[in-house]
């Protein structure tokens, strides 16, 4: 994985430009309450050949990648996505939310990490021939470095 990151903690492997969807991120994310706006990995459009040459992967490989996709990198994360009670370590779990001041979420994720979700979850939308994903806070399954080493199978 590419330790490298700009001034805002997104990774240069990126999988979109991140500045071309600034205004609609900017725009979307007070609406998002307890969702997360997420860039699935795009799928890969060429392999390695046998001898470091690249080979153009079918079009029926492609859709079959991007059908099945289960890892993105989080874009936006709406005001409320991880504050909920269910959230919170055992310990802090009988506390009153409504006069406790702030609280320890145990919800690991935030803009720029990389996230696996399930294969069905969120809502697909595309914007500018970007395809993106609006999931629940509880549908991020878990944190991951990066999408390296990773391969979808049926």
């Amino acid at each position: 994985m590419s330790e490298a990151t700009d001034q805002a903690g997104w990774q240069n492997d990126s999988p979109v430009d991140v500045k071309k969807l600034a205004g609609l991120i900017e725009c979307i994310k007070p609406s998002l309450t307890w969702r997360v706006l997420v860039c699935p990995q795009q799928p890969r459009r060429e392999s390695r050949g046998e001898h470091g040459g690249k080979i153009a992967l079918p079009e029926t490989t492609q859709e079959a990648e991007g059908h099945l996709q289960f890892i993105g990198q989080i874009l936006a994360v709406g005001p409320l996505a991880g504050r909920n009670e269910r959230f919170l370590p055992p310990q802090f779990r009988d506390v009153d939310l409504k006069t406790a001041g702030p609280l320890p979420y145990a919800w690991p994720f935030a803009e720029g990490h990389w996230c696996l979700y399930g294969r069905y979850a969120g809502q697909r939308i595309e914007y500018d021939g970007i395809r993106m994903l609006i999931v629940n806070d509880d549908e991020l399954i878990g944190r991951i470095p990066g999408p390296e080493g990773f391969r979808v199978y049926a």
